[in-house]
C-alpha cells in the first residue's frame, strides 16, 4: 500500500489536477493476469486543499494493489514505479511516495495439504449452513503465512452483504451457525 503525497509552490499548477491526472493514470493500467490469478487495485482514500477558492498545493492520495500471484504483483510494482517516474518527469508537481505496508502472496505452499484443509473445513461449514461451500482467493490473514509456505485458509463466520462498501452488512441470525462452525473446526484441529 502506498501513500502518495503531491506537493506545488503557492501560485503554481494545482495539485489536486496532478494527483487526478495521476490517477487515471494508475487506472488504465489492465490487470496482470498469471494462470488463473486474480489482482485487484484502487485508490482508496483521496484528501487535499484548503477551500473552493484556493489554488491546492498538496493532497494525498493512498493506493493499494493486491494478488495471489507473485508475478503479477512483480507486474503492479513495475507499472507503479512507471506511472509515479512519468508523472514526477511531466513536473506538475513534486511527488513524495511513501510505502506504507505489503501484502505478500503465498509461495510453495504444499497444494495437497491445502486442499485437504479446504475440504475439512468446506465440510464443517456445509454441515451446519447447508449451503455449498466455495474456496476462492482473497486476501485475508492467511497472507502471511502463506508468503512463508505455511497451508492456510480463511473462512467466514457470518454471513454478509456489500462487503468492501459503505453498506457492508452481518447478518446478525447467521451468527449463531458462524459460531457453530468455528468451535467444530477449532476442536478438529487443535484438539486430540
Amino acid at each position: 500500500m502506498w501513500f502518495i503525497r503531491l506537493v506545488v509552490a503557492f501560485g503554481n499548477r494545482n495539485a489536486i489536477h496532478a494527483m487526478a491526472d495521476l490517477v487515471c493514470r494508475l487506472y488504465e493500467h489492465e490487470v496482470p493476469v498469471y494462470g488463473d490469478s486474480h489482482t485487484t487495485y484502487n485508490v482508496g482514500i483521496v484528501e487535499g486543499g484548503t477551500s473552493v477558492n484556493t489554488i491546492a498545493q498538496n493532497c494525498r492520495l493512498l493506493y493499494e494493489y493486491r494478488s495471489d500471484s507473485a508475478e503479477c504483483l512483480a507486474s503492479m510494482q513495475e507499472f507503479f514505479e512507471e506511472t509515479i517516474q512519468k508523472a514526477k518527469e511531466a513536473g506538475k508537481s513534486e511527488i513524495i511516495v511513501n510505502l506504507i505496508g505489503v501484502r505478500p502472496c503465498g509461495e510453495n505452499v504444499d497444494e495437497m495439504h491445502l486442499q485437504e484443509m479446504f475440504a475439512k473445513t468446506a465440510g464443517i461449514c456445509e454441515k451446519y449452513s447447508g449451503e455449498p461451500c466455495v474456496g476462492i482467493s482473497g486476501s485475508t490473514d492467511c497472507n502471511i503465512p502463506m508468503s512463508l509456505g505455511v497451508p492456510s485458509i480463511a473462512f467466514g463466520c457470518c454471513l454478509e452483504r456489500g462487503a468492501h462498501t459503505r453498506e457492508e452488512k452481518v447478518l446478525i441470525s447467521s451468527i449463531s451457525v458462524g459460531m457453530k462452525i468455528a468451535a467444530e473446526v477449532i476442536l478438529r484441529y487443535f484438539m486430540c
